[in-house]
């Protein structure tokens, strides 16, 4: 038996979910979402026989399994790192386009901050990461900003971060979380809370 209303319930939810997957930072979450949309809304289309609607929306997700599977396939050599000193202008110049999204996550970070640890990760030819600390003798690395530009926020740009890292000798990196979301960052990236903020042992 059909029921028309349930058909245009099924309709507004693959829409729903269309459209929501546009409002997501995260280019994985996007296509995830999207995917999720594209789905109902085969199913929509087929239900009312609206073949262009099936066509289209099996077409982006064909698309967007494919680059969900690229980015999983994500190579460490993808990743390079480069070290840079107070003053830089590329340094300032991340800062300022990024402001906004860094305060959302460390609402305490002054750009002006003094670190003697500075530190970007790309991926190809575009900035992914950005983290600033002060790094001590005993190899302990204090870290005031770990920030990671939406883009690649569910890659492995993190992990692969952390073993570079370990490879220059340092041995514990300490951040105080000041917000909940990086605070669930934290703990997935092996960092332990404890009364000096969120500690990970690299060696």
């Amino acid at each position: 038996m059909k029921d028309p209303l349930i058909f245009e319930i099924i309709g507004y939810v693959g829409s729903a979910f269309v459209l929501a997957s546009f409002l997501m930072a995260s280019v994985v979450r996007l296509r995830i979402i999207n995917s999720v949309g594209c789905i109902v809304s085969v199913v929509y289309g087929l239900l009312i026989h609206a073949y262009p609607t099936v066509i289209m929306n099996a077409a982006l997700l064909l698309i967007n399994i494919f680059f969900l599977i690229r980015m999983s396939k994500q190579k460490s050599a993808d990743y390079h790192a480069d070290r840079v000193e107070e003053g830089d202008q590329f340094l300032a110049y991340f800062l300022e386009v990024h402001g906004e999204d860094i305060r959302r996550y460390f609402p305490s970070f002054s750009p002006q901050k003094s670190c003697n640890y500075i530190r970007f990760s790309y991926c190809g030819d575009k900035a992914a990461g950005l983290i600033m600390g002060e790094l001590s003798e005993d190899g302990g690395l204090r870290l005031a900003l770990d920030y990671t530009t939406p883009e690649y926020r569910d890659l492995s740009v993190g992990s692969w971060l952390y073993g570079q890292l370990a490879e220059e000798g340092i041995r514990r990196v300490i951040l105080a979380v000041p917000t909940e979301n990086h605070e669930n960052y934290m703990v997935k990236m092996g960092f332990v809370k404890e009364n000096e903020g969120y500690v990970k042992m690299l060696n």
